[in-house]
């Protein structure tokens, strides 16, 4: 892996000769235990460029002795960037045995940048709403030195302004999310507009600045349309892009102040799927934040505090009533809910969860 590995030949040590679909999908699967396996790719390239690598239920990927995380999970958003070196190449794939089957890819660019769509973190944008939104793209670093003073630019279009937001660098070959800034204009004034937002990324280190566009259709803002929407925001603990699932209350404010309840979700769960499964209440607001993954690290660290954050990003938007401010969850929302009402009892005025059997063995 340091650079003296060679190809290996298929019947000796343990070697044997692997397929793959059109997909990425390896063959053989690896057996269900924790057994170390290796797969090993060969690939040439005419000159020294940027890869993109995809490494679903995989541990680690090495390329030149340069590493970097595989997606254990294989959840299909994960992309990693390496160098590869004029002439032949080998992408080395550690995996650990769990049955799961893994899905490999490899793209070549001479890009200096790749951006990462399958793991776009936006926000819906509610018709009639000015008010400044988060939305959270990777950004892969495919050169071979720090991007330095990184500005990401929200273009001007009909419906966004224009916005731009500082970084200090990104790291040689790296996979950072950045955070753009939408600002709606008034003209995005009804549901179901296909609103292009162009992204740009502009740093000196780079020969050239990098575009690219997403979509996004605009929601009501009526809440007879009884669905919760993302609220996207700056996290305060690293600058980056997360979101809420935000669900309103039917009837409108009496001045008195909402009631607002904090649900925090269980493994494999998005936010804005456990927002869903309430039905609305008439003076009620809920907020589900995201863990800042589904699979979390049980709301205890930094997932603990982004459903805070979450909170409090939510409380500055609406009139609360602090009396009636409520935490609750399932499986391990449930164990996150303990923890938010042992940790911080004076934020809520009732603490409900339920906890699966699974997660108390």
């Amino acid at each position: 892996l340091a650079g003296t590995f060679s190809f290996p030949i298929a019947g000796q040590g343990g070697w044997t000769e692997a397929t793959h679909g059109e997909d990425g999908t390896f063959s053989p699967s690896p057996p269900e235990n924790n057994t170390l396996l290796y797969a090993v790719a060969r690939f040439e390239v005419a000159e020294d460029q940027g890869v993109v690598v995809q490494s679903d239920n995989v541990y680690q990927v090495f390329l030149h002795g340069a590493r970097q995380p595989g997606d254990v999970y294989g959840h299909n958003k994960h992309r990693v960037a390496l160098r590869a070196k004029a002439g032949e190449n080998l992408l080395i794939f550690r995996i650990v045995g769990r049955g799961k089957t893994p899905k490999l890819g490899l793209w070549e660019t001479n890009d200096e940048v790749a951006f990462n769509h399958g793991d776009l973190t936006w926000p819906d944008l509610v018709a009639g709403d000015t008010r400044s939104l988060a939305l959270g793209l990777p950004v892969l670093n495919l050169t071979d030195a720090p991007m330095l003073d990184v500005r990401a630019r929200v273009v001007e279009s009909d419906y966004l302004e224009e916005t731009v937001r500082r970084y200090p660098a990104l790291g040689t070959l790296s996979s950072t999310q950045v955070a753009f800034e939408l600002k709606p204009k008034a003209t995005l004034d009804a549901a179901d507009i296909l609103v292009k937002v162009t992204l740009r990324v502009e740093s000196p280190s780079l020969e050239y600045s990098h575009e690219t566009e997403v979509e996004i259709t605009s929601v009501s803002a009526d809440p007879a349309d009884k669905k919760a929407v993302r609220v996207g925001f700056f996290s305060p603990v690293d600058d980056s892009a997360q979101y809420y699932g935000y669900l309103r209350a039917s009837e409108p404010d009496d001045g008195g102040g909402r009631g607002f309840v904090l649900s925090l979700h269980g493994a494999g769960v998005k936010g804005i799927g456990q927002a869903n499964s309430y039905s609305m209440k008439p003076d009620t607001i809920l907020v589900a934040p995201t863990n800042r993954r589904r699979f979390g690290f049980d709301w205890e660290l930094w997932g603990r505090l982004n459903g805070l954050n979450a909170m409090a990003h939510a409380r500055s938007r609406e009139s609360v009533d602090p009396h009636r401010v409520y935490v609750t969850g399932h499986s391990m929302g449930g164990h996150g809910t303990w923890q938010f009402g042992h940790l911080f009892p004076g934020k809520f005025a009732v603490v409900a969860f339920i906890l699966i059997r699974a997660c108390l063995a």
